[in-house]
């Protein structure tokens, strides 16, 4: 019998004859189940039967309906079924995962073990207030409380939470704006060009194009650090790159990005010489340079001193992977940059000179921004992605600024 590997899924129960009795059973999480006489229609119907609810389950047995439901069960079995769901189109796991992630946490620390028939709006706000304890802002508070939710209806359609508790559940209304003790949203700022330029000295030639190719086109920091250049269409004067994993991309939504002829020049360089199907920004290859770098310029010579490899650890505890960059590694980049820039601005005694640190997502918001200004809203709505101009309003902020000084000085 071939051995199963990682990869080779497992194997489905099989319709076998207990020659004692002449039933058929089904061997199931190591329990046998009889049903009925081998090869009859019956069996076959009751074996298919059983496969086939083992399989919605998630390749369990469903539960014994007096078995009441804990809050955790009900989790454990979501978040199963999120893994499959939150996947983009390559296999890759989508950031919806993590954001699930934040508030079940929650959910499961304040009511793991209570039942879930047991739960209730009072407990659902209860939750809530845990997330305003926390310093979250309105607005996300009321997005994880309508995850919630949907944790709950999806519980309902299998079964594991009472049909009346969604009704019940939306009692539960969202915080409106101005509640005392609850903390908006703050409008994000722009970043100056004196920002941007700061840091560069401090930071890898792989993160500084993304951050040129975010001020370029626009675009989120999860849509340029998975670059390959296989995704980019390089036929046209605007090369293009069609997106199979994006933010929207479960809600059946296209995305392209656009690379106009300066995006395309810093591009040129991760290009060259590449293979097709390997990206185009990896910290690997920033740590690389780092060291080449710092072999260059060291002050001792060759023959003195440590040689190159002699104090790098055996085994170290962390590795840089042979992956692309992640969101979370380009922002760490950029917050070390920020970091390097100001302690050197302290060395000089120069306190003036510190840099105010920032976001891809700042970024993007600049981006887009400046394209509002001098191009219009409904140019930045097709640069950004953006469904409808509503969303793109929200990068209007410095043009209503600018009117009002403006309005000061003329009004």
């Amino acid at each position: 019998m071939a051995r199963r590997t990682r990869n080779t899924p497992p194997r489905v129960p099989a319709y076998t004859l207990h020659k004692r009795t002449g039933q058929a059973r089904v061997r199931i999480d190591g329990k046998d189940i009889y049903v009925g006489p081998y090869g009859s229609p019956q069996s076959r119907e009751r074996y298919d039967r059983l496969i086939q609810e083992w399989l919605s389950n998630g390749r369990q047995l469903p539960r014994d309906r007096t078995d009441p439901v804990t809050i955790q069960r009900l989790v454990d079995r979501f978040k199963q079924w999120a893994s499959g769901r939150y996947r983009h189109a390559d296999g890759s796991k989508s950031g919806e995962l993590e954001i699930y992630d934040r508030v079940l946490g929650i959910l499961t620390d304040l009511y793991g073990s209570v039942p879930v028939a047991r739960f209730g709006p009072s407990d659902l706000r209860i939750v809530r207030d845990k997330m305003i304890t926390l310093r979250w802002r309105r607005t996300s508070i009321n997005k994880q409380t309508t995850r919630l939710r949907r944790v709950f209806r999806w519980g309902v359609s299998h079964d594991l939470v009472p049909a009346d508790m969604v009704e019940r559940l939306k009692a539960v209304e969202g915080i409106p704006i101005g509640t005392p003790g609850v903390e908006n949203d703050k409008l994000v700022e722009l970043v100056s060009d004196e920002q941007i330029d700061a840091i560069r000295p401090f930071i890898s030639r792989q993160a500084w194009a993304i951050i040129q190719l975010q001020l370029l086109t626009g675009a989120r920091a999860g849509e340029l650090v998975g670059l390959r250049p296989v995704d980019i269409d390089m036929t046209g004067e605007v090369w293009t790159a069609e997106l199979q994993a994006h933010k929207t991309a479960h809600r059946g939504k296209a995305r392209v990005l656009f690379f106009g002829p300066e995006a395309q020049k810093v591009l040129q360089p991760f290009l060259q010489g590449r293979a097709p199907a390997l990206h185009l920004f990896r910290p690997i290859e920033a740590e690389r340079e780092r060291r080449a770098t710092a072999h260059a310029n060291r002050k001792t010579r060759p023959g003195q001193g440590n040689t190159i490899g002699t104090n790098r650890k055996a085994r170290p505890k962390k590795r840089i992977g042979e992956g692309p960059y992640t969101t979370r590694t380009y922002r760490k980049a950029i917050e070390r940059a920020v970091l390097r820039a100001n302690l050197k601005a302290e060395k000089k005694g120069k306190p003036e000179m510190r840099v105010a640190g920032f976001t891809p997502h700042q970024l993007r918001h600049t981006a887009l921004t400046r394209v509002r200004d001098t191009h219009g809203i409904e140019a930045a709505q097709a640069i950004a992605g953006h469904a409808t101009p509503n969303m793109t309003a929200r990068y209007s902020w410095r043009s209503s600024k600018l009117a009002c000084e403006i309005a000061g000085k003329v009004g």
